[in-house]
């Protein structure tokens, strides 16, 4: 067997017992242990990393969701890049494998939520970086309780500080996880601040916001009437200094029932007397034309009555001269 084909089958057998390899794609390359996916073109994670990979790099592509099954298998890896990517959603297993990661990168992206327990599973994670996402909150329940993390950056989200009350007493508990260290910006009262300044007391502070309208019956039983509608300031009611609720408790509207009987107001009999009328007038209208055309009738006759009366004169009146 020649050389070429014995190297060629070792080849073959390697890559059938590995499966599609990514270090041999024109998306990535390999450098030891560390896998690298700069193409820019990549919208799913590749398939066929080695299993002994200690970083993956997946920057600067085009991923838009990632689950539990893109990292399957890897638990030696130690650093996961995802920043500069299309990212928008995680599920809540999408890194149970990686039990060995330290460092995550998740930062530039568009993630508008991080699921309850994604990070449950990374229990000597250190650092987390989440920077320049759309996070309105990030729960403590995306974490262990105790954790190792000594970084987390969050700054650059549009994190709402009331939100954020349960991950500061969190933070709290993390013996490694400093103010210096963690680091983010959240809103109070659109206001943006500093987390670590912010008094969480204030959300204790209610707004008031109205109930449903309740309305009143209608002013009259029959005909154009009139109906109060009324709400109250209780759902919920202002507190510990909260606003009270903006516009009025009370408006009228008007109601329009059954017409009252008898009432000219009342379409149907409006439309009656409009019709009696037009038929009386039309009744009216014709009688006169009929007596119209008998008193001409009438006067025919007597101006023809009267040429054969005078026609018979003449008749007369020549015989008597002749």
């Amino acid at each position: 067997m020649s050389e070429t084909l014995y190297i060629t089958i070792i080849s073959y057998v390697i890559t059938s017992y590995h499966g599609i390899n990514a270090c041999t794609s024109a998306n990535c390359f390999c450098s030891g242990t560390n896998v690298i996916c700069p193409s820019g073109q990549l919208t799913s994670v590749p398939d066929g990393i080695e299993a002994n990979a200690t970083r993956l790099m997946l920057s600067r592509n085009r991923l838009i969701a990632i689950d539990g099954s893109d990292f399957s298998g890897l638990t030696e890896l130690e650093r996961l890049d995802l920043d500069n990517n299309e990212i928008v959603s995680f599920t809540a297993d999408a890194f149970q494998d990686l039990i060995s990661l330290k460092f995550i990168y998740l930062n530039d992206n568009q993630i508008t939520s991080l699921p309850s327990g994604l990070f449950s599973a990374n229990v000597i994670l250190q650092n987390v970086y989440v920077y320049d996402n759309n996070l309105t909150t990030v729960s403590a329940d995306v974490f262990q309780a105790i954790t190792l993390i000594t970084t987390m950056q969050l700054t650059g989200n549009l994190l709402v500080c009331c939100t954020m009350t349960d991950l500061l007493i969190w933070k709290h508990n993390q013996s490694s996880l400093s103010d210096g260290t963690f680091k983010a910006m959240c809103y109070d009262f659109n206001t943006e601040t500093d987390i670590h300044s912010f008094d969480s007391s204030t959300c204790s502070i209610v707004a008031g916001q109205w109930s449903m309208w309740v309305n009143s019956s209608c002013s009259m039983t029959c005909g154009d009437g009139i109906i109060t509608r009324t709400r109250t300031c209780d759902n919920p009611a202002p507190s510990d200094g909260g606003d009270d609720c903006f516009g009025s408790s009370n408006e009228t509207v008007q109601c329009n029932v059954d017409p009252c009987p008898g009432s000219t107001s009342s379409p149907e009999l409006k439309t009656l007397v409009i019709s009696l009328v037009l038929g009386i007038s039309a009744a009216v209208g014709i009688t006169i034309f009929i007596i119209l055309i008998s008193l001409k009738i009438s006067s025919l006759k007597k101006v023809k009555n009267k040429s054969t009366d005078d026609i018979s004169s003449v008749k007369k009146h020549h015989k008597a001269w002749t």
